[in-house]
């Protein structure tokens, strides 16, 4: 502590007393510089309106006439700034800065890193702000799972940024989401996917089987008492079914978009319809070879007379051999493909494949 020399003031002043200046440093409270005035006045000296810095502002009578008019301000405020651990989410380091101000200042603008701001009034006349900020900028915090069905690891990123923060171009195997979270504030989400291999699936398709014509059926003969040729035809044909049966299923995810495959099983029957003078076929959708029926009259016919007819036809898609060979193989066919957008920012592809039967 420190103190200046009493100055006794002139004659005509001598209702003033003395005056007493005193400088500190108190290290109690903030550790401001205070500067103290004590100075001699009349007993009914009223009490002076305290101003911005004069934080003790007191009269002590001395006697019936005199008092002590003591008066104490601070030349210099200092801003405290503390910091704390707090190991929340997203927040790892905080900063606490106080700072005394004038009355009705009121709390801190709200900003991206400030967590909080309160006033607390002291005197009526000064208050202490308190604000609390991040210190630096806020952590990124980074979450891991398997995707559900895939399999494929998933990271995904949290971030705080600002509220105008603008939502990021597409990027192939990641989603950006934004969420506001107060008027400053968004929380920025991104979800990452590592594409690894295929997944295969198994599951039950309804699934109709095609006709398949196993051969045809002929016999031809000459009545002797009509003098006429006679023809018959008929098909040994494996009939069309529906039945539920096992498919493969074969997901995999792109990142752009992939080309159709070409190697769908499409399965195309003929209509093999033959109305002819001497004989006639009618078999509808049945998976075929290419082939051909013939017929000629008998030499002694007398109702055609000499005649010669013949159908050709052409083979199915597959045709019947193929069809039969994969049926003895137990080779799996592909009958359907889709390709769509997904999740992520990916492209989806889903292959169906069935043994025929």
């Amino acid at each position: 502590m420190a103190a200046n020399t009493p100055t006794k003031f002139p004659a005509g002043n001598a209702s003033r007393g003395y005056e007493n200046i005193t400088t500190i440093k108190d290290a109690t409270s903030n550790g401001e510089e205070h500067i103290t005035l004590r100075q001699e006045v009349q007993n009914e000296l009223a009490l002076i309106t305290p101003a911005y810095g004069t934080v003790v502002n007191k009269i002590s009578p001395v006697n019936s006439t005199r008092a002590v008019l003591e008066t104490t301000k601070v030349s210099s405020f200092r801003t405290r700034t503390d910091k704390a651990a707090v190991m929340q989410q997203f927040v790892c380091k905080t900063i606490t800065t106080k700072n005394t101000q004038t009355a009705g200042t009121g709390v801190s603008q709200p900003t991206l890193l400030l967590q909080s701001s309160k006033i607390e009034d002291i005197d009526g006349v000064h208050e202490i702000k308190t604000d609390v900020t991040v210190d630096t900028k806020y952590d990124t915090l980074t979450d891991y799972y398997h995707e559900p069905i895939l399999r494929y690891p998933v990271s995904v990123e949290k971030e705080i940024v600002t509220k105008d923060f603008p939502l990021p171009s597409v990027v192939a195997g990641t989603d950006v989401t934004l969420k506001q979270l107060d008027c400053v504030r968004s929380l920025k989400t991104a979800r990452t996917i590592t594409i690894g291999d295929p997944v295969v699936l198994y599951d039950e398709v309804k699934f109709r089987f095609p006709s398949v014509l196993l051969g045809f059926n002929t016999a031809d003969g000459f009545s002797t008492q009509s003098r006429r040729s006679w023809f018959m035809v008929s098909t040994n044909r494996r009939d069309s079914f529906t039945k539920t049966t096992n498919a493969k299923i074969e997901i995999s995810l792109h990142l752009t978009q992939p080309t159709p495959s070409t190697e769908i099983w499409n399965i195309i029957p003929k209509n093999l319809v033959h109305d002819g003078v001497l004989f006639n076929v009618n078999e509808q959708s049945v998976l075929c070879d290419a082939g051909f029926l013939r017929a000629n009259t008998h030499s002694e016919d007398t109702y055609y007379g000499f005649a010669f007819e013949t159908f050709n036809y052409g083979a199915s898609t597959p045709t019947a051999t193929e069809y039969n060979q994969a049926v003895t193989n137990k080779d799996y066919k592909l009958i359907s493909e889709s390709i769509k957008p997904w999740k992520y920012n990916t492209w989806r592809k889903e292959r169906v494949s069935i043994i025929p039967e």
